[in-house]
């Protein structure tokens, strides 16, 4: 009899186990699809969809208690808010997770971090840029620009531009 009671508990201690192995298997599929739209959305430009997509991931992540995956989603939510001109909050979110990634010690995390806030730096420079000359665009600039002298091919992608990541690749003209 006492054998009995004790494979009892040990049935009812499995199943428990058992319910949460199951959860965190269904967690980490959900978060792969989630991940998947959330990087749709964004190359997409649908920034609000992809926003909303890194949240949720976040949830997920925070209910895994992963930290690293946590940290990864923040910086998902940056690019997000570097693409919609939100810089601010994107370099904010970029320190937190540099001091987060020091904690953790994670080598790959720290390089993610370091990419994203290299990427602000230069897409900050760049729309700079861009309003700079939009605003002394004036009429005999303009005509310079389009004389034959001044003629840039458009749509050409060379080996150094790309990757197989699709990921864009800043590159500064200057005069």
């Amino acid at each position: 009899m006492a054998v009995r009671l004790c494979q009892g508990r040990f049935v009812s201690w499995s199943k428990k186990i058992l319910h949460l192995v199951v959860m965190k298997q269904g967690l980490i599929t959900t978060n792969a699809y989630i991940s998947t739209l959330g990087g749709g959305y964004f190359l997409c430009r649908y920034l609000d969809h992809a926003k909303r997509m890194a949240g949720k991931q976040y949830l997920i992540a925070k209910k895994l208690n992963e930290p690293i995956l946590m940290s990864q989603c923040c910086i998902h939510m940056a690019y997000s808010l570097i693409h919609e001109g939100s810089y601010r909050s994107a370099y904010n979110i970029i320190v937190n997770q540099e001091s987060i990634a020091a904690k953790l010690q994670n080598n790959e995390l720290k390089a993610i971090v370091s990419s994203a806030k290299h990427y602000l730096n230069k897409i900050k420079g760049v729309k700079a840029l861009k309003e700079i000359r939009v605003k002394r665009l004036t009429k005999s600039r303009h005509k310079e620009l389009l004389s034959d002298n001044n003629k840039i091919e458009v749509g050409v992608v060379t080996e150094a531009m790309s990757d197989n990541f699709q990921r864009h690749h800043v590159v500064k003209l200057v005069d």
